[in-house]
């Protein structure tokens, strides 16, 4: 869970982020992503990254509720591939009922 903007390299399970998600174009992860509150996830640059699992992207204003156009921006060549996966979701959402270790930055 990251309560702001983050930058994702590498990793899998479920990620939670507030703010805005930034991928660059190697980042590869499995499982599931939600990019909640501020609604905006940007992937920019060249590789061949993997993304399998889900993405859902939803913007709402925080105190005044209601759904907002939530963003989407993708650029950069390569071989990047985000793809829908239901085997990296359900082995994210099954581990999510035991957490193994928590970090705070």
């Amino acid at each position: 869970f990251v309560d702001g903007d983050a930058t994702l390299t590498s990793g899998s399970g479920m990620l939670v982020v507030t703010g805005k998600l930034t991928m660059r174009g190697n980042t590869n992860f499995k499982g599931v992503i939600l990019v909640l509150g501020d609604g905006e996830l940007e992937r920019d640059g060249g590789g061949n990254g993997e993304i399998l699992g889900g993405i859902t992207i939803a913007k709402f204003g925080r105190t005044s509720g209601g759904f907002l156009a939530p963003s989407f921006t993708t650029n950069g060549g390569g071989n990047s591939n985000i793809q829908y996966d239901s085997g990296s979701i359900a082995n994210a959402l099954n581990a999510a009922t035991n957490v193994s270790g928590i970090r705070e930055f």
